[in-house]
Formats: structure tokens, sequence, C-alpha cells
């Protein structure tokens, strides 16, 4: 699915994980902003304002290379953003948005099961999404690849500190790009007890270091905070 501003500009993606929450990246929503307060998390971090923004699911063409809708897509308004208290980019970068009215499960639209085991995961993965393609070219469709997956061990010796916390993946193949941060990694295959026939998420995409590699946040890290999320009502 993607989220994008009232003015039809996708920027991020998302990961439905119930009829009225999306999985996504925090930085899509989190500013830095000395200026400013917030209640949750770290004191110069403000939370956009989700007033003219918009989750878009069962969609194949970006909103931005079309201005009328569709009898598949479901367009939601947002009512309220959460993200942990220990997001540091890039670190721990996972939020849950709360939409205003819930979307209406059906062929095209379902919630994504989600990984419960931390695991060094191998082999090839699936990411989507309607990210740049280029410096100066965006998609006007949904894009699926499959990506490289690299080991905790290695982009740990990179970085010199503990990478556990992030799944890193090879630029060769496949790479994200702007605007598809928040979009999913779902893999095959991975033994988790939680797994069906079309995959499991593991990963939500964050950041891309140069030409080097890719990082997704781990999604089993943070599986309770979700979980104790997913269905608790918001008062706001």
């Amino acid at each position: 699915m993607e989220i994008h501003k009232i003015d039809f500009e996708t920027f991020c993606g998302g990961c439905i994980i119930a009829a009225s929450r999306v999985l996504t990246a925090a930085h899509c929503f989190v500013d830095d902003d000395p200026y400013q307060r917030v209640s949750i998390g770290r004191p110069e971090l403000v939370i956009r304002p989700l007033q003219n923004v918009l989750a878009v699911a069962a969609s194949v063409k970006s909103e931005y290379f079309k201005h009328e809708t569709d009898s598949i897509s479901q367009w939601r308004t947002l009512r309220h953003f959460i993200y942990p208290e220990n997001f540091d980019f890039p670190h721990n970068d996972l939020g849950i948005l709360y939409l205003a009215e819930p979307f209406i499960f059906n062929q095209f639209v379902q919630p994504i099961r989600l990984a419960t085991q931390d695991k060094d995961y191998s082999g090839f993965c699936l990411i989507s999404g309607y990210g740049q393609m280029s410096e100066t070219e965006d998609s006007p469709y949904l894009l699926k690849a499959t990506i490289r997956l690299l080991p905790v061990s290695w982009c740990s010796e990179l970085h010199h500190k503990d990478m556990s916390d992030v799944i890193c993946t090879s630029l060769v193949e496949a790479d994200i790009g702007s605007g598809d941060s928040g979009g999913p990694l779902v893999c095959q295959g991975t033994g988790d007890p939680m797994e069906k026939d079309n995959g499991i998420l593991v990963g939500i995409a964050c950041a891309t270091y140069g030409d080097i590699h890719s990082v997704f946040t781990r999604v089993s890290r943070y599986y309770k905070y979700i979980e104790e999320n997913r269905s608790v009502k918001c008062s706001r």
C-alpha cells in the first residue's frame, strides 16, 4: 500500500497489519525540530501533521500519476501515529498509523503476517514500492523485485557496531529508492511459525547507505510492541 499527501505526492509505503493499523517507517512521519516538543520519544522530535495525508490500499498505479479514483482502491484518512521512544534513525525506525476508518478486507486488501523470530536470513526476499527508479524518475506503478540479504556479521563489521536490529541487503540485483521507506521486505521459507504460503513480513524499508547496502528495520524485534498497539483504541 502507499501513503501520500492530498496533492497526490506518494512519499512512503506501508504494510497493513490490522483493518485500521498500518506499519511504516518512523522517519516518514517524524521530524527533527529544536523549536517544538512532543510528549513521547526524544524531546526534539515532532510528528508531522496528518490531516493532509492519506493511506491508499489496492492501487497498483501511484496516485502521483493519476487524479481519479477507481472501484478497487481504498482511501483512508489518518487519526494518530505512534513510534518507539528509542527511535534514533536509522535504528528503531518503525511506527504505527491509526486510520480514521478501517480498510475493508477482500481479495485485494489483506493484512500481512509478522515475523516473530530473530533469524540471520539468507538468500533472496521480495521488496515492493512506488519509489524512485533513478534520481529523476519516479515509478508510475507499484514495482516489486527480489533483493539479496546479507549476514548480520558482515553488516556489523562494516559499521563497527551491533546491527542485529536491522536486516542489511545488497544493492547488486535491486534496491529501494526514495519513496519506498516503510514498505515491506517479505520472505518465504523462513520456518517462522506465523508464516503462510504467501510469505511473512521480516522488515520495513529504512535507508540506503550510499552504494554499499540498504537496511530494513527487523520486524521480529518489535513484535511485542506491534501486538500491544495493533488493537488498542486510540484516545485522541
